[in-house]
């Protein structure tokens, strides 16, 4: 299983799992953890926690979001796939969602009771300014911020290349019609889901001739408008409230430091609209 580049924790589960399997069918299990396979998981564990310590991930940046969506044109990869995964992309962006609150864990089934499925996302128009904006809504049924409440999260058009709504659009067009509002919003004709393990290797794919030795993988969206944020003047409290968070966890995400210089809070709104006009 190592050999299949499995993580350790996943091979437990499958050694939890095949022992449990004995013991219903009333059969006394084999001695799976004997001291060698422990030495080889415990061994294992101690380096990919070392490697990763090595391996700070980053935060997505505003550039970074527009090489990706170069870079993404350009790969051989179906149109429905890139749809999926740019649209995918701005979500992460603009909800500092992790993977699996909008992506399926498996390819070929899912769970609805946590899975983000068509039906839990709702698009609207609202009037922002005296002018109408339109929203998309996404009600995620189990976050681990919520203690097992449902949470809704709201995303706006912004008018630029990485609007959300514009890419949402774009994907339910792509949509097959023949798939009911219960099936997952990652479900793609050929009747797989976008995982988020596919997810990172296409992003690696795409992100690895210009991260320059950073690490970009999908949390690294989490990271990214709470950094933006941090580096132009918003208070902590207004982070949390964007990310979702708790507790002072937050500030592990404001990767790049953070800028108050501005005074007042009209200053910075008058600057923020221009980091976004791309």
């Amino acid at each position: 299983m190592l050999v299949k580049e499995l993580q350790p924790s996943t091979i437990d589960v499958y050694l939890s799992a095949l022992k449990a399997w004995h013991l219903t069918k009333c059969i006394v299990p084999p001695i799976l953890r004997t001291d060698l396979v422990n030495t080889i998981l415990r061994g294992e564990k101690n380096r990919l926690y070392l490697s990763r310590e090595l391996m700070v991930r980053s935060a997505i940046t505003l550039q970074d979001m527009l090489l990706i969506r170069k870079r993404l044109k350009e790969l051989k990869i179906s149109t429905e796939l890139k749809l999926l995964f740019w649209a995918t992309c701005t979500w992460l962006f603009w909800g500092c969602f992790r993977i699996h609150e909008v992506l399926a864990p498996q390819a070929n089934d899912y769970d609805a009771t946590s899975t983000l499925l068509w039906r839990d996302v709702q698009e609207s128009v609202i009037v922002m300014d005296g002018k109408n904006r339109r929203m998309l809504t996404f009600t995620l049924k189990c976050p681990k911020e919520s203690k097992g409440k449902s949470v809704r999260v709201e995303m706006f058009e912004t008018g630029n290349k990485l609007c959300p709504v514009k890419a949402y659009q774009s994907w339910k067009k792509f949509k097959d019609p023949k798939l009911s509002a219960s099936c997952p919003v990652s479900r793609m004709t050929s009747g797989g889901n976008l995982t988020g393990k596919r997810f990172n290797i296409l992003l690696k794919q795409l992100t690895d001739p210009f991260a320059k030795g950073r690490y970009l993988r999908s949390h690294s969206f989490r990271a990214a408008l709470p950094t933006i944020m941090g580096q132009n003047g918003y208070s902590d409290h207004q982070i949390q409230i964007q990310g979702r968070w708790r507790s002072d966890a937050f500030l592990r995400y404001c990767k790049m430091g953070r800028s108050l210089r501005w005074k007042d809070q009209m200053e910075l709104m008058d600057r923020v609209p221009c980091l976004f006009a791309v």
